[in-house]
């Protein structure tokens, strides 16, 4: 059975993008996925915790779980705003404070390189802006998805195989909405297939 764990970035469980994570944990659960969903604004996590503490100093509770979760799943799917042209401060001092040294990657003692440690492990992107999603690809170079795609996930080996952006989110009808919820369940569904077949 595949594992997928769906991470929440956005930090109000009330928000269109928390709307958009439980449809896609629907889809993928309803086509045999074993899904488990991170609520970003749930957790509780010191956000100036220094992402290369040694190991030694441990992690606090929610931080550790939410590593367990990581290194069972397969496949992540991330949901979360644009904001400032970027993904919000909790996402990025979540991975900085989740994805340490001791877990996401090793640094060479010799040469200061990193080694990734999640090779293998996938990712998928779901971002809603208010930007055209042409625009902030094309004018602003994807900047705040590239940051996300190639140093947060890159750097530790994770691979982000695809990424649907959802915009603008102030005009968009409740119609259209509905029918982006519908899109991102059948996303979901996709997901868990495709994971099926490399069980």
């Amino acid at each position: 059975m595949p594992s997928i764990l769906t991470i929440l970035g956005h930090p109000l469980a009330d928000s269109y993008g928390a709307a958009l994570a439980e449809a896609y944990t629907q889809g993928a659960q309803a086509a045999g996925a074993r899904v488990t969903i991170l609520r970003l604004g749930e957790l509780a996590f010191d956000a100036r915790r220094h992402p290369h503490r040694p190991p030694s100093e441990g992690l606090e509770g929610d931080l550790a779980t939410a590593r367990e979760a990581m290194a069972r799943a397969d496949f992540w799917r991330i949901v979360f705003p644009v904001w400032s042209g970027t993904y919000p401060a909790l996402m990025k001092a979540f991975f900085d404070c989740a994805l340490g040294e001791d877990f996401a990657f090793e640094r060479d003692a010799a040469s200061g390189r990193l080694r990734p440690l999640l090779r293998g492990k996938t990712a998928g992107l779901i971002a809603t802006m208010n930007t055209p999603p042409w625009l902030y690809r094309w004018a602003l170079a994807d900047c705040g998805l590239s940051a996300l795609r190639r140093c947060a996930l890159g750097v530790c080996g994770v691979k982000t195989l695809d990424t649907t952006r959802i915009g603008p989110i102030r005009t968009l009808s409740d119609a259209a909405r509905g029918r982006w919820l519908a899109r991102v369940e059948a996303l979901g569904r996709a997901d868990a297939h495709r994971l099926a077949k490399n069980v």
